[in-house]
């Protein structure tokens, strides 16, 4: 026959032993939640690094275009100047020419 201290004591034992199985389940999930968490921010980190080599990529390739472009535009304009100027250098040396042969 147990005695009521002996139901109590093996209560208290069976208490112990579902506190202590609590606390190796709550460490075992708390382990794979950080082994979780980790390799959810190494991917993250993976992912914005590769996210940034693109852009920074497209960045690249914009600026090389906007450049070539500019450069295409101001050599237009330095064509269009050049031209402007021959046709004053023309007219400077028909000018000249008329008031040489006029003094003459």
């Amino acid at each position: 026959m147990h005695s009521i201290i002996d139901e109590i004591a093996m209560a208290e034992q069976q208490a112990e032993e579902m506190r202590q199985q609590a606390a190796a389940k709550a460490r075992e999930a708390l382990g794979f939640a950080q082994a979780d968490a980790e390799a959810a921010l190494t991917d993250a980190d993976i992912s914005e690094r590769e996210k940034t080599r693109a852009a920074l990529a497209q960045a690249e390739t914009d600026g090389d275009a906007a450049a070539q472009a500019l450069l295409l535009q101001m050599e237009r304009e330095a064509e269009a100047l050049c031209e402007k100027a021959r046709q004053r250098s023309d007219d400077a040396v028909a000018y000249l020419i008329k008031k040489v042969t006029e003094a003459s």
